[in-house]
């Protein structure tokens, strides 16, 4: 599906990706909050990656973006359909970014803080290409570090570690 997806979240910025438009050297992308109906802002019309971070936005409020190759000339905008909304400060010192580091020979070790004696965790990764879904590693991991092997994607990749609520 070509919808933007949501890739990370803070106090008050929102990471943002979309599948690459072929033979697209440039997009543009624009945003609005969700309660309010005016046109939507752009924020660049001179994009050259499909992943973008968008700052000084507001906990208290949700956002729309949307985007496009910058040389459509109809609308054929990429959007989403649910707004996307930053984290509060307490639930982004729940959500700490895990920690990544060389692990050998295309291997990473992948670490983070725990939160409770008691917590589990689920380890979720994805290729570093806008649009990949984020898949599984693990479902329940007990303690907080792992070694991530067979990694070739020159790319790379990014991960992400949830606590699993009993």
């Amino acid at each position: 599906t070509n919808k933007i997806i949501l890739i990370d979240g803070h106090e008050n910025s929102l990471t943002i990706t979309w599948p690459e438009i072929p033979n697209t050297k440039h997009y543009i992308l624009e945003y609005r909050k969700a309660n309010d109906n005016d046109k939507f802002q752009l924020l660049s019309n001179q994009i050259v990656q499909t992943q973008v971070r968008k700052r000084n936005l507001s906990s208290k409020e949700q956002y729309f973006f949307r985007v496009k190759a910058a040389t459509e000339s109809n609308d054929s905008w990429m959007t989403h359909e649910v707004p996307f909304q930053p984290v509060t400060s307490e639930e982004e010192e729940d959500v700490a970014a895990p920690i990544v580091s060389r692990g050998g020979n295309h291997a990473l070790m992948i670490s983070w803080k725990k939160k409770t004696i008691e917590d589990t965790y689920e380890l979720q990764m994805r290729e570093n290409v806008g649009g990949m879904d984020w898949y599984t590693i693990s479902k329940s991991l007990s303690g907080t570090e792992v070694r991530k092997k067979n990694l070739i994607s020159p790319s790379g990749y990014q991960f992400r570690v949830r606590s699993n609520l009993g």
